[in-house]
């Protein structure tokens, strides 16, 4: 079982990726000189499957961390679930944190990232660091109708074909990849994979179609795109 820790796009990033590929000269990613920081990762290594936004967002005994960082700001466990929970309404930065906050629990569960996923989390973080409020806390009000929505909107998407399984090593038939903190109970109930043109077609699931969708961006509620539907996943 892996130990509990904070997880950061940089720490992830570092983990999978070498640098050349995801930076160039002059590039400022929060103050920090993190490109001299790569090795030669694992990257190219396919490993694990994932899960879908709406089982971490009712298995909570699955995370394999107790925090997570977005946008240069630590959100502790709960204050991560409260995000999931939260219906998006139309916020860019919610549908966003939604997708970032299922695929970085999806890698540091042992799910392989191919180099586009890393890369759009690394676009994801940036996103989130010039999108910021007041406050720097998510969630930022980001109106739809607006270019950040619209590039929040296409992260999202793209994060979502990973954590559906649609790109990466593919999504989990039963429960959780190995490494996790789940127990057996937490296993079950993801409604498996979908949600963008790319995705694979999954078992469905939930409590019904709440709205028809193309892709997760579009279920207002936070919820997953399910076959061209928006399905909460059950408790």
């Amino acid at each position: 079982m892996r130990s509990m820790r904070n997880l950061s796009i940089w720490a992830l990033a570092i983990a999978v990726a070498p640098a050349a590929c995801l930076f160039s000269d002059g590039d400022e990613r929060n103050g920090q000189a993190v490109a001299a920081q790569f090795g030669t990762g694992g990257f190219d290594t396919p490993g694990g499957c994932t899960l879908t936004q709406g089982y971490w967002k009712n298995h909570p005994n699955a995370w394999p961390v107790d925090s997570l960082q977005i946008g240069g700001e630590t959100y502790s466990k709960d204050e991560a679930l409260v995000l999931l929970k939260t219906s998006v309404s139309g916020d860019g930065s919610l549908i966003l944190a939604h997708q970032m906050i299922a695929a970085m629990l999806n890698v540091f569960s042992g799910a392989s990232a191919d180099m586009d996923t890393v890369e759009v989390l690394v676009d994801a973080e940036n996103w989130m660091l010039a999108n910021k409020d007041a406050d720097g806390r998510l969630p930022y009000g980001i109106d739809s109708g607006t270019a950040a929505h619209e590039e929040a909107a296409a992260l999202a998407d793209a994060l979502a074909s990973f954590n559906e399984g649609g790109v990466g090593p593919g999504h989990c038939d039963d429960g959780p990849p190995s490494g996790t903190g789940g127990s057996s109970s937490a296993s079950s109930g993801d409604p498996g994979t979908g949600g963008s043109s790319t995705a694979t077609s999954g078992s469905g699931g939930g409590s019904g179609c709440v709205m028809a969708c193309g892709t997760a961006a579009d279920c207002a509620g936070g919820e997953d795109c399910i076959e061209g539907c928006c399905v909460d996943t059950p408790e």
